[in-house]
């Protein structure tokens, strides 16, 4: 039996917003993702992953990052408060739900879906979880899935 597996992680909004940052301070500084990476000892595979926010950037790399390109590490986080909202916890629980068992996200969306008091959106929920489902199974289908895995 061909069992396809697809990774699905979302990539947390804040190392995306870095990520986009770091990539403007350095076309800015004229620098290119070679030199960035030489500088910290790195691969500049490693930078494009950082700047389109696919791996997060530890707190040394930031540091070293904002050395060299001679700018303040909270300048990274310049505008945060105003794109991202902090009081909402949607993101880290998207990030936190990987830590759950099948059993604990079930009992967890069933909660969250009794809260919901409009019938339009239950509605919503009811058509997005089945267009998810009806994805997933086409994506699974040996004849349609054709291309390779990225």
């Amino acid at each position: 039996m061909n069992n396809i597996s697809i990774k699905t992680r979302m990539n947390h909004p804040v190392d995306i917003h870095v990520g986009s940052v770091l990539r403007r301070k350095r076309k800015e500084a004229d620098i290119t993702q070679e030199e960035l990476a030489e500088a910290v000892g790195i691969t500049f595979q490693q930078v494009q992953k950082y700047e389109k926010g696919k791996n997060r950037i530890s707190c040394s790399k930031l540091y070293e990052f904002a050395k060299f390109l001679g700018v303040d590490v909270s300048s990274f986080f310049d505008g945060l408060e105003v794109e991202y909202s902090f009081n909402d916890t949607s993101a880290m629980a998207l990030a936190d739900g990987a830590s759950l068992s099948k059993k604990q996200q079930i009992e967890k969306i069933t909660s969250l879906f009794a809260q919901l008091n409009d019938t339009k959106v239950r509605m919503s929920v009811i058509n997005l979880l089945e267009s998810f489902i009806n994805s997933s199974r086409r994506a699974k289908s040996p004849k349609k899935n054709t291309e390779s895995a990225n």
